[in-house]
């Protein structure tokens, strides 16, 4: 990559028409061009590099009829002018640097579609992804990464002896507390899934976000079918989870009951206090800010990212309907689902640091934020 001046922007641009300003981060509109600068640095709160192919830019701007004219090309390209001209470069403290080609990949659009549509009023938070991507010291040049805490994580310590524990411990390193206490927690549930709520009633994150368990306050959902409480639901309806109430109630650690929509209820393979550890642990894989993602991956990859990490000692999460074992590190969970030999990586980090471990794995990341 190369330094660039005002000279060289004015070149890529044809000279500066109109400029948008974003959160550490500037779009200049020329004449035949469009310039993205953004600072140099880190974090979710603000715009710049995302990782080598992706730099995103956060804040909302008024649509005018220039920048209307750019969105309505594909994608942000002028009409009859080639090569492509959106063009991105980075602000550092002695100059800029030069980072190449890109394309919009995604934006929102206030009110409605993310990613479709032009916006008809103004733009918020849209992502380019770099034509060619950036070498690694380019990239820790341009977007530095702290390290993260190599403690822990002492909540696996605990798992084969108390999984609600566990859940306790992780949480909070892992979910920030944001409520109060919340609504009292019904007195008739076992053990383990009230203090889960009551947990959750400060970190309702823990609910979930891909796939939901119901709120301790939420009204109460019994299957008439097979007479189960229900417990929580994948977030297309696709399945639902059970518990069973028997005459003297449901037990210390009841069965948990998998059921997909017009199938029989089959047991998950851990009892209560497990699968909690595992749900969350799974929502903290896929939700997280910073991720490594790889699907269909061959068993040889898959090893190598096991072989880096602690396997957290319960049986496999969602057994019935796609298998998948949970892996942790500092900072770090990485949910691992097979089917038909082939494997989907997920690894969901608190801090980018923490993606540390997996960055030099011989693996075909899709994506890859460390």
């Amino acid at each position: 990559m190369t330094a660039i001046d005002a000279a060289g922007m004015a070149a890529l641009t044809g000279g500066v028409v109109e400029r948008a300003v974003f959160r550490h981060a500037e779009l200049l509109l020329g004449e035949h061009g469009v310039l993205v600068v953004v600072d140099s640095g880190d974090g979710p709160d603000r715009s710049g590099v995302w990782s080598d192919r992706e730099v995103r830019l956060l804040g909302e701007v008024p649509v005018t009829p220039r920048l209307r004219g750019i969105l309505d090309t594909d994608p942000w390209r002028l009409p009859r002018v080639e090569p492509p001209l959106l063009h991105v470069a980075v602000r550092l403290d002695d100059g800029h640097l030069y980072l190449g080609t890109a394309t919009m990949a995604r934006w929102t659009t206030p009110g409605g579609p993310r990613g479709g549509g032009t916006p008809s009023e103004s733009l918020a938070d849209p992502c380019l992804r770099l034509d060619e991507p950036l070498e690694r010291a380019l990239l820790e040049r341009v977007r530095p990464v702290g390290v993260a805490d190599p403690s822990g994580p002492f909540w696996l310590d605990r798992v084969g002896t108390d999984p609600v524990r566990a859940l306790e411990e992780f949480a909070a390193d892992r979910y920030p507390a944001e409520a109060g206490p919340g609504p009292e927690v019904p007195s008739d549930l076992p053990e383990p899934l009230r203090r889960f709520h009551r947990l959750a009633a400060t970190r309702p994150e823990l609910l979930g976000g891909q796939n939901f368990l119901r709120p301790a306050g939420g009204p109460a959902q019994e299957d008439e079918e097979d007479a189960g409480y229900v417990i929580g639901r994948e977030n297309q309806g696709v399945f639902h989870w059970t518990l069973r109430r028997e005459e003297d109630g449901f037990g210390e650690d009841p069965t948990v009951w998998f059921q997909r929509d017009g199938e029989e209820p089959v047991p998950e393979e851990e009892p209560l206090s497990g699968f909690l550890l595992q749900f969350a642990l799974y929502e903290a894989a896929v939700r997280a800010e910073y991720v490594a993602l790889t699907f269909s991956t061959p068993v040889e990859q898959t090893e190598a990212v096991t072989r880096v990490l602690r396997p957290v000692p319960l049986r496999p999460f969602l057994a019935s309907w796609m298998p998948t074992r949970l892996y942790a590190a500092p900072g770090l969970v990485v949910s691992v689902s097979v089917s038909d030999d082939r494997y989907d990586v997920w690894a969901g980090a608190s801090h980018r640091g923490a993606l540390a471990p997996l960055r030099d794995l011989p693996v075909d990341w899709e994506r890859f934020d460390g």
